[in-house]
């Protein structure tokens, strides 16, 4: 997935906008809050979400098969 592929993801969600921050990341936003960040350069982690501790453990969790 592309940073251009994201921006569109990102940006069909109602109120988002889009801020340049931290050189060249691309951050999104809703209500002045941030939600997803990534990076324009390559970089060993170019995808991030904040959510909630207990939304971590459950947005992580693996399911036993």
């Amino acid at each position: 997935m592309d940073a251009e592929k994201i921006r569109a993801i990102c940006m069909s969600f109602p109120q988002v906008t889009e801020h340049m921050i931290w050189g060249n990341d691309l951050t999104f936003k809703v209500a002045g809050k941030m939600f997803a960040h990534t990076v324009l350069e390559p970089a060993p982690v170019w995808l991030s979400f904040k959510t909630s501790t207990e939304h971590f453990h459950e947005l992580t969790r693996s399911e036993e098969r």
